[in-house]
């Protein structure tokens, strides 16, 4: 064959060639997507798969992304030995200020919808705008209301607050860095964290708090519908949502019977009871599954509940899908199902609440009512998920529908599911925004493994007397900040503390002398993370009482030995004094100075003779 025709043939393969390897050079350098990772706590791999390793930072600690944080996809990849996360993303991501790339299953990353054009509505504040504005390119129909709590952001985190022992919770499965170490949540003595409630629950500690209470952290597409107004409307939620919430659960397809012998599905219940109460059927709907789980609980199955450690069982053909009145405890189920039977309610609130909740109908519509009553159309008007966890629309922390810090973050993901699976995001919804004041100027992040400890608490305190080996302090409480020693003797004594975590510094200890009057000893415990804690103790050393000076001697003319009487005596000192044999003193000299001149002579000394003689009556 003509050797032109391969010379030919070489060519167009070479082009063909050529044009492909650019066309995939090219697809490289598109513009990259952009998305949200859509869980907590993600891992991210040096490769594909969770066969590979996990990512470091440049300090060498484990790299943990969560909830809102914002990644540049650069490409997909099909994991080679991964069975359950078959797709991962390469990506680029900022953490703790600088850039990594790693790799993350796509089921955890929310890709980004086409950008569309919107208008910012006024009164955004400053914080959010950023926040907002990333959310309306993307839905521009949404709206968003700002609610100003009024609430100073620091004043949150007390125990008077959400740090309260046992009101903010979170699950053992989560990082132990995430529990707090306060007085009541970790026991310093022993080093192990105290549970809350049944089933492994501990108290988060303030950053953990703080991530999950700023806004900023769930202001994006996947998270925002924890800020979601949580009236009923008719116009975005229908039966077919609630269908779809119920897809897969126990629930999914399956008939009750309502009061009046109807057969009906869960779904249907869903709707009446929203129509009842002005409540989103979503809402009540993804509450259940997130209260019982997708497979219930014993709390809706209508078997009863072991109600002590022999295994007792009580509370048959009784349902609650809410776990309405299921306060911790070591049975909180038990407690639930107890007040669906209506033994711990007044004849009002059982005619009110259609109790006893002894039919899923009357458990899902009257469960409902005593939502809407107590939260979403109450005084303390707690209309959204956010707002039921956390109750700073009202007022009173202490009100808050579940311990479950996470829960709003998981429930606004069950919402949003269905929205996208309706093909609803589009709509008209609207976003309650709590405001608060003093927001620190970036968001708050989650505790990371790399974390240094926060402990600043004194394990023991002690202000012993030198001289007499007495410890003054006595039941040492390490929230105890103020010790007020009274009243001591002694001057010599040594400050002596041992901190709760070995990791802790402490200074303003060793050997110190009091001075009288009141003295204050401060001890700082510094935590490994640089927080510190001050210690006082307060002590009084008595004033030593000194004598007030004599009053000066009068001094009489004439009188020169000061003995309260003039006599010849006088004038014969003052012959001594001028010829040397006897010094006078100051006084005396005052008193010997009877003809005022300013000096002691004999001429004085004649004066008193005068005087003694009668001669003169004064000097």
């Amino acid at each position: 064959m003509d050797r032109r025709f391969w010379h030919k043939i070489i060519a167009v393969v070479l082009c063909v060639s050529f044009i492909i390897g650019m066309s995939c050079f090219f697809a490289v350098s598109a513009e990259e997507s952009k998305g949200t990772v859509s869980a907590d706590s993600v891992r991210i791999r040096t490769g594909a798969g969770t066969d590979n390793s996990q990512l470091k930072d440049s300090n060498g600690n484990l790299i943990y992304i969560s909830t809102g944080h914002r990644v540049t996809i650069l490409k997909t990849v099909n994991a080679q030995k991964d069975t359950i996360n078959k797709t991962w993303y390469q990506i680029k991501f900022t953490y703790s200020g600088k850039e990594y790339t790693g790799y993350i299953a796509t089921q955890f990353v929310t890709v980004d919808p086409p950008e569309q054009d919107f208008t910012m509505p006024e009164g955004v504040p400053e914080e959010y705008k950023s926040y907002i504005e990333n959310i309306l390119k993307y839905y521009p129909n949404w709206k968003f209301v700002f609610y100003d709590t009024g609430l100073d952001w620091n004043s949150l985190f007390g125990t008077d607050q959400q740090g309260y022992p046992g009101r903010s919770l979170i699950p053992a499965s989560d990082p132990i860095y995430y529990r707090s170490t306060a007085s009541g949540c970790y026991d310093s003595r022993t080093g192990t964290y105290i549970m809350q409630d049944a089933g492994g629950w501990y108290q988060a500690n303030t950053e953990t708090i703080a991530y999950y209470m700023d806004p900023r952290n769930f202001l994006n597409v996947n998270d925002v519908f924890m800020f979601e107004s949580l009236s009923y409307d008719k116009d975005t939620q229908n039966l077919n949502g609630v269908e779809k919430i119920l897809d897969g659960s126990f629930m999914d397809g399956v008939k009750i019977t309502d009061t009046n012998g109807k057969s009906i599905t869960y779904a249907d219940a869903y709707i009446k009871a929203a129509e009842s109460t002005n409540v989103s059927p979503y809402h009540l709907a993804s509450r259940t599954i997130q209260e019982v789980g997708v497979n219930g609980s014993d709390s809706v199955k209508g078997q009863g509940t072991k109600t002590d450690a022999n295994g007792t069982i009580a509370y048959k053909g009784y349902y609650n899908f809410y776990n309405i009145g299921a306060t911790q405890g070591s049975y909180p189920i038990a407690n639930g199902l107890r007040y669906a039977t209506g033994t711990t309610s007044s004849d009002a609130n059982k005619a009110k609440y259609m109790l006893p909740w002894n039919s899923q109908y009357k458990a899902i519509v009257g469960g409902a009512i005593w939502i809407g009553n107590g939260y979403i159309n109450s005084v303390y008007k707690q209309n959204t998920m956010y707002f039921q966890k956390f109750n700073t629309s009202g007022g009173n922390p202490a009100h808050q529908y579940m311990g479950n810090i996470k829960a709003p973050y998981s429930e606004s993901h069950s919402i949003k599911k269905t929205y996208n699976a309706m093909g609803m995001l589009n709509s008209s919804f609207t976003f309650i925004i709590p405001v608060y004041k003093n927001m620190p100027k970036t968001a708050c992040q989650l505790p990371s493994s790399g974390s240094l400890s926060s402990d600043n608490r004194l394990y023991a305190l002690y202000f012993i007397d030198n001289s007499t080996g007495k410890d003054y302090i006595s039941g040492f409480n390490s929230d105890k900040l103020n010790w007020d020693i009274g009243t001591v003797n002694s001057r010599s004594f040594t400050v002596k503390a041992t901190p709760a975590d070995s990791k802790a510094t402490v200074s303003g200890t060793g050997n110190i002398t009091l001075k009288e009057g009141t003295n204050t000893v401060n001890v700082v415990v510094t935590a490994e993370n640089g927080s510190k804690r001050t210690y006082t103790i307060t002590v009084n050393v008595p004033v030593t009482q000194t004598p007030d000076p004599p009053n000066p001697p009068s001094i009489t003319l004439g009188d020169v030995d000061m003995d309260g009487k003039i006599t010849i005596s006088d004038a014969l000192l003052i012959f001594k004094h001028k010829s040397g044999e006897k010094a006078l003193s100051a006084d005396g000299q005052k008193a010997a100075d009877t003809n005022k001149n300013g000096s002691v002579d004999i001429a004085d000394a004649l004066l008193i003779f005068k005087y003694k003689s009668g001669e003169i009556s004064s000097f």
